[in-house]
Order: C-alpha cells, then structure tokens, then sequence
C-alpha cells in the first residue's frame, strides 16, 4: 500500500514544475530499520545526499542526531519538497522513546510531508505547501 501511495504523491502538489523528493523506509525489516538511531542516520544520509548537504557531520548520540534531522527538513524547497513515508512505525524498537515520535518536529516544516503507517491505522500527516 505504501509503495502506491508514494507513487501517486506526485498528485499532491499543484506546480508542475516542482521535483517531489521521496524518502520511503519499510521499518521492521532489519536491526538498522528497528531502532531509531540508525533510522535517523539513514535518513539524515539520504536528505544530505538529494539535498546535496555536506554528510560528514551526521551526530551520533541521539539528541544531537534527531535536532540535526529536524534542520534537515529545512533543506526542502517549493521545487524539491520532500515526501517522507514511514512504514510500521510500530515496528520500532520502544527503546529510546522512539514511539513518543518526539524525533519528529512538532509541526513539519514548509515543503515537508510525511505520511507514516502502522499495521492497523494508515494515518496521512499532511501540511499545505
């Protein structure tokens, strides 16, 4: 479901000339997709990487790694907005308050979406760009 969800996310925005960057993680399927560190230092990779942001600084120790995420969503723009699709959140690891979703920003910054899916609730977090 969440694969053709992140297809059709094209649809979402009205500019025809924006290029919506897609991060997808299928949570649950390994040790690093399990616990919140490693999947916060992928992601943090991955939007260095599309987002062309110098990788070499990435945190370690978890409080530094989820504020060095959170400037990262910054990094979206009108014509790059970043769709983030998370699935089985409910397949993290409960160590390290990972489900108290408090590594994520209270409210998603400009050009951000997020759509995150557990196994028995589909739940769309959406912002108006």
């Amino acid at each position: 479901m969440l694969a053709k969800i992140a297809t059709e996310s094209t649809s979402w925005f009205s500019s025809k000339h924006c290029t919506p960057i897609r991060l997808v993680r299928f949570l649950g399927t390994t040790p690093d997709s399990s616990s919140i560190g490693p999947l916060l230092r992928s992601v943090c990779q991955q939007i260095c990487l599309l987002y062309q942001v110098p990788d070499n600084n990435i945190p370690i120790e978890l409080s530094q790694l989820t504020n060095h995420f959170k400037r990262l969503l910054e990094k979206a723009t009108a014509d790059k907005p970043l769709c983030m699709f998370f699935d089985s959140l409910d397949q993290l690891s409960s160590a390290d308050g990972a489900h108290s979703m408090s590594w994520l920003p209270p409210t998603l910054p400009n050009h951000v979406k997020l759509v995150r899916i557990n196994r028995f609730l589909l739940k769309f977090v959406y912002y108006q760009f």
